[in-house]
């Protein structure tokens, strides 16, 4: 995809320092995009994302990755120019449908630009369309960056060993940094109508 087209698809977020990230919801055809941001990760961001150590992504992994129904699953990937600059998706919790589990990806040379902050904003208001109240965040213990970024939404955070769980109620997240309903109309148009719809 050049860049003028992915311009007319995307929408603009602005960051405090001045950029601009644009962003739009991950569909099947974003694989490259996928791809791109996972080459350009290190291999703590990585393992930082994934929870364990992961070289390379395979076809199924993509296909995972890419393939959403905007319902129990949704993404927003972003850019920086022409640059894949990071992911952030929800999972709904089968066993537990009004909630859903956050994982974000910046690429490392994005990072501490504010650009997690901002994704995650931007997935409340489709999470709140399709019946989702609440966020649960997975972090290692010691990704920092991460649990920075859970402190910057205000979000709790509880110590168990390894693993530092958040929460967040949906309705308690940070608007997000551009129109709820712009962004909501980028996800009609791109995945289709979505509603609430509780499994």
């Amino acid at each position: 995809m050049n860049t003028s087209e992915t311009q007319k698809r995307t929408i603009p977020v602005p960051l405090a320092n001045g950029e601009t990230l644009r962003i739009r919801p991950i569909a099947a055809s974003d694989g490259d995009l996928i791809a791109q941001a996972f080459a350009e990760m290190s291999e703590q961001s990585r393992y930082q994302r994934f929870l364990s150590p992961v070289d390379k992504l395979t076809s199924h992994d993509l296909k995972y990755l890419t393939e959403m129904d905007g319902s129990t699953r949704f993404a927003w990937g972003a850019r920086l120019g022409s640059r894949s600059a990071g992911v952030a998706r929800f999972v709904r919790f089968p066993d537990e449908p009004l909630t859903a589990d956050v994982a974000v990806g910046i690429v490392d040379q994005f990072h501490h630009r504010g650009i997690g902050n901002a994704l995650v904003r931007c997935l409340g208001p489709v999470a709140a369309l399709v019946g989702i109240e609440e966020f649960s965040f997975d972090v290692l213990s010691s990704n920092e960056p991460m649990l920075a970024l859970l402190r910057s939404l205000d979000v709790t955070i509880d110590h168990d060993g390894m693993i530092d769980r958040g929460r967040i109620r949906v309705e308690d997240l940070p608007p997000p940094p551009v129109d709820a309903d712009r962004l909501v109309a980028m996800v009609h148009e791109v995945i289709g109508p979505i509603g609430r719809r509780i499994p």
